[in-house]
């Protein structure tokens, strides 16, 4: 009997991985524990191995397809062996999380609604609600009852998803017009983007890239984040006078010890541990309508890799001293950039580290890391007057930015946290 190849669910996160390349096709003689695909997971690239010896027998979803996790994407068995009908699933997911098994169905052409048109049509409250919620026109929809009075069971004909349903009520898309691909042809988002690019225009080549793999999930967990947590900004100015004296005189003993240069992130990193330790409030996480307060400090370092922006976590941040923290940095950066990082170095992150300064960017507010509460945004170093003692004087001074959820951090919290980076920078002594 054949044996399923499943989407895997790596980390409690994953709902859902895009596939990326076969490795094997069909037909391919397969041993157990070979790589047979590569999957992008919301977190990271992997390889996914075959659970038995065989044969590739079939290969369910294509490369670019986003499957559900525990869902079959391909078969193994013995040579000329078929796959049963019932074995095989409907169909590989709809290519979006935000888009649900359920089905919602409509009867007619469905075009985007208006209120007015609504209520001109006799229709249950309930049909109204539906049609309000899902995009349908009640113009369109032919009652089922003598009465000439719509009910829900008349929006029965035509199956979409809800994403592809607000899209429609949104675009105006006539849902009648579009062949569905998903499961037991339902219209998907997909369906509906395809659509309407065809439609656009008969003259024009559309120049969309169709978001995939990492890109996707950036798009999708920012997204989320900027919808979900109520986003708040402060920000203050630090004197690096300090911090500049205290890189030139580790930097030549570390570099010689370790080859690594220390570079003013690290002692940011190293600083951010410490403020974290001591406004334990920060180094949280809102899950489940719920805050989730870590016993540790758990840094993420956004990285700009050819794919996108990846969050390497240094775990027990606290507990590293400067050198610790500057080998173990650079490594987790080199292996994001070569997308060599496995699950366990993307997840648990409960704060989140952004430094833009070397793109010559002197502040910005940085989108939170779902589900952390709290992401740090650092600029450039730029030499600025500054009144002192009643004199004008040149100090080297470092924009930072905090953007906190405001469901989980009130403002004086928040600024207790940031105050606190501020005064560990300017006076890294207290760091001892």
């Amino acid at each position: 009997m054949a044996v399923e190849i499943l989407m895997p669910k790596m980390g409690m996160t994953m709902e859902e991985g895009t596939i990326l390349k076969w490795v094997k096709q069909i037909g391919d003689e397969i041993v157990k524990g070979e790589v047979v695909l590569e999957i992008q997971t919301d977190k990271v690239k992997m390889d996914v191995e075959a659970p038995a010896d065989g044969v590739l027998l079939k290969i369910v979803a294509a490369e670019g397809s986003v499957v559900p996790v525990n869902t079959p994407i391909a078969y193994i068995g013995e040579a000329g062996e078929t796959v049963a009908e019932e074995e095989q699933p409907a169909s590989v997911a709809d290519s979006s999380s935000a888009e649900t098994a359920e089905e919602v169905k409509t009867h007619g052409p469905v075009k985007a609604t208006s209120s007015v048109d609504s209520e001109k049509c006799k229709a249950t409250p309930a049909a109204k609600r539906m049609a309000a919620e899902k995009g349908i026109d009640l113009q369109n929809i032919t009652p089922g009852s003598t009465d000439g009075m719509i009910r829900v069971k008349d929006l029965d004909a035509v199956k979409a998803t809800p994403l592809a349903q607000k899209i429609a009520h949104d675009q105006g898309i006539d849902l009648s017009a579009v062949k569905g691909s998903g499961v037991h042809g339902k219209i998907t988002k997909e369906d509906l983007l395809s659509d309407s690019a065809i439609r656009s225009s008969d003259d024009e080549q559309s120049s969309v890239t169709p978001l995939a793999g990492l890109r996707k999930v950036i798009a999708e967990r920012m997204s989320l984040s900027w919808h979900e947590a109520p986003h708040a900004f402060i920000s203050l100015e630090v004197d690096m006078t300090a911090m500049a004296n205290l890189r030139s005189e580790i930097l030549k003993d570390l570099e010689e010890k370790t080859g690594n240069k220390v570079s003013y992130n690290h002692l940011l990193i190293k600083v951010v541990a410490r403020a974290l330790r001591d406004n334990p409030a920060v180094n949280a996480r809102f899950i489940d309508n719920g805050i989730d307060f870590s016993e540790d400090v758990n840094i993420g370092v956004a990285v700009a890799a050819e794919e996108g922006l990846i969050v390497p976590v240094l775990h027990k941040a606290d507990k590293l001293n400067i050198e610790e923290v500057v080998l173990n940095t650079n490594e987790l950066i080199e292996k994001a950039r070569n997308g060599e990082l496995v699950l366990k170095e993307l997840e648990g992150g409960t704060f989140t580290i952004s430094n833009l300064g070397m793109f010559g960017i002197t502040m910005f507010g940085p989108i939170l890391n779902p589900p952390e509460v709290g992401i740090l945004g650092a600029g450039k170093i730029i030499d600025s007057p500054v009144v002192e003692n009643g004199n004008v004087v040149v100090k080297p001074i470092m924009t930072l930015s905090l953007s906190f959820d405001h469901r989980a951090l009130d403002g004086a919290q928040a600024s207790l946290f940031l105050s606190r980076v501020r005064d560990l920078m300017e006076s890294p002594a207290k760091l001892l």
